[in-house]
């Protein structure tokens, strides 16, 4: 498993999380235990903490993330 798909199973849970406080804990954990076991190395830890903390900062402040954001249709020339 590499960090782009761990971090898209991190970004569906915490949209649909209530404590997101929690299961970012839990994610931080996760990540840590995938280093001890050698599956991903320092730096992708490091990056996929920081990417937890932006997330789960993002959603305290009520804010959704770009890619959950619905764009309007665009409009066609008539």
């Amino acid at each position: 498993m590499n960090a782009i798909a761990i971090m898209g199973l991190i970004n569906s849970a915490l949209a649909a999380s209530p404590d997101v406080v929690r299961l970012a804990a839990k994610f931080k954990d996760f990540i840590d235990a995938m280093f001890s076991a050698g599956v991903i190395s320092k730096d992708d830890q490091d990056k996929l903490h920081a990417a937890v903390d932006e997330r789960c900062a993002a959603r305290l402040r009520g804010e959704l993330l770009p890619h959950w954001q619905v764009e309007p249709d665009p409009t066609t020339p008539v």
